[in-house]
């Protein structure tokens, strides 16, 4: 027997709004990485700065990749809000035209 999947609007939003926190906090954490990272090589001259900054690079990289990652879900989780609403609309649509028989 299939599991019956229960949506409401609050918790739809509510992840949502998680998910558009998560990539909020990720946008500061990557912004102020690289303005760290700007102002570091800057003054830094020493051997250990380039290891510094080709390890900087990479994780940089890697979370350019967790990025990509909260906007696919994101998008995901708003066409399934979109689509739980239309469904519901049609749902209620079709329950009003069948009382009217």
């Amino acid at each position: 027997m299939a599991q019956q999947i229960q949506v409401d609007e609050a918790s739809t939003a509510g992840l949502l709004n998680a998910f558009n926190t998560a990539m909020g906090d990720q946008q500061s954490a990557h912004q102020a990485a690289n303005g760290a990272h700007s102002e570091l090589m800057g003054a830094w001259r020493a051997n250990s700065a380039t290891i510094f900054g080709v390890n900087m690079t990479e994780w940089m990289a890697g979370l350019s990749e967790v990025t990509a990652g909260l906007e696919m879900i994101s998008g995901q989780m708003k066409g399934f809000a979109q689509d739980t609403d239309n469904t519901e609309g049609q749902n209620r649509a079709g329950a009003a035209g069948s009382w009217a028989l």
